[in-house]
């Protein structure tokens, strides 16, 4: 008759055993979970905020732009005394207290105006471009005083920095990695008298 004993226990291998109670075991699943999705998310996030940034910039820009040309439009600046020795530092404060929040050394590198005169609307073969290889071309900015029924152009150009670049490639515009914002008003100036 054959032996009706129970066999011994044989001891189960501690690894196998390990992985299987690891299989089971769905405690951690949710931070697991999190950690595989969280980098991601976070970092769309991110460049979908600096994004935002960037165009918001771009759009407070413009309307400074505008608020400070409305002085050059009806001859105020250009009749202010305090400014006839440094209209053009003038001018560029004049924009940078109402961007400067948004832009980062706004009164030294981080925005250029230009402001000057043209023959007439749609005369545009004179002016220089503000980018040249992805660089600021100093040269296009300058300060001409415009008198009475005159056509001006002018144009801010702001240095904004960029954070995530490896997430938003296209955003910088410059060879620095930094995007330029740029922001232009074009009017024909009001028959003030000049003093």
């Amino acid at each position: 008759m054959p032996d009706q004993r129970p066999a011994p226990d044989r001891p189960v291998p501690r690894l196998p055993r390990l992985v299987g109670r690891f299989r089971r075991d769905k405690r951690g699943a949710t931070a697991v979970e999190f950690s595989l999705i969280g980098l991601p998310f976070f970092g769309l996030l991110f460049a979908i905020m600096e994004t935002a940034l960037v165009f918001w910039s771009g759009q407070v820009l413009e309307v400074a732009v505008a608020d400070a040309s409305r002085a050059l439009y009806t001859g105020t600046f250009q009749n202010d005394a305090n400014n006839a020795s440094n209209a053009a530092t003038k001018f560029k404060e004049n924009i940078c207290t109402k961007a400067g929040a948004l832009i980062p050394n706004c009164t030294t590198t981080g925005l250029y105006v230009d402001v000057r005169v043209l023959p007439k609307f749609g005369a545009s073969s004179s002016i220089p471009p503000v980018l040249v290889n992805k660089e600021i071309n100093t040269a296009a900015f300058g300060y001409t005083k415009p008198e009475a029924r005159q056509v001006v152009l002018v144009r801010a150009a702001a240095v904004l920095p960029v954070y995530a670049s490896q997430l938003t490639p296209g955003l910088a515009n410059l060879s620095s990695g930094r995007r330029l914002v740029l922001a232009t008003s074009a009017f024909m100036t009001e028959p003030f008298a000049t003093n």
